[in-house]
């Protein structure tokens, strides 16, 4: 059972999941190495290096975006302990696009329809307002998203506009 969470940043993912999975002890990595490239993967490869270079601006940090959304695909493989992900395909293809100004509506179509087989069980999405999400990333202190350290200005402009 693969349970996915997805919403804004600031919204309580990485929170909940650790509220989840700290209990039980169940926190764990899967190595990337676990990634067998079958024609589902091959498919979802080409199609997210197409939809890649639709989105412009086009920059290193993209397609490291996109490395990392094809990478999570072993997570969705059958285990036998449920999977918790605080950012799965959902969150991961918004990832890729929310810093582009423009990108291929077509392609992205057909990345979400190769993504489609691969699809979480269950997705729960956190709605927050957007301005309680950016007051939650501007006091953070060591997080890793890009919208930390940048003025409230900044991120409240960056999460509006997608």
């Amino acid at each position: 059972m693969i349970v996915e969470f997805a919403g804004l940043p600031g919204s309580g993912k990485t929170t909940i999941c650790r509220c989840l999975t700290a209990p039980h002890l169940t926190k764990t990595t899967i190595p990337v190495y676990q990634i067998r490239m079958r024609s589902a993967e091959a498919k979802i490869a080409w199609h997210l290096l197409m939809f890649c270079f639709s989105v412009r601006p086009l920059t290193l940090s993209l397609f490291l975006r996109g490395v990392n959304l094809w990478a999570l695909l072993r997570c969705y493989r059958p285990w036998h302990q449920p999977v918790v992900l605080d950012q799965g395909l959902v969150h991961k293809t918004w990832s890729v696009m929310i810093d582009a100004r423009s990108y291929s509506e077509a392609r992205l179509r057909r990345l979400t329809a190769s993504l489609a087989p691969f699809g979480p069980i269950c997705l729960v999405w956190i709605d927050i307002p957007l301005n309680v999400a950016v007051e939650r990333i501007a006091q953070r202190k060591l997080g890793r998203s890009r919208f930390d350290r940048l003025p409230i200005e900044e991120i409240q402009d960056r999460l509006s506009s997608n």
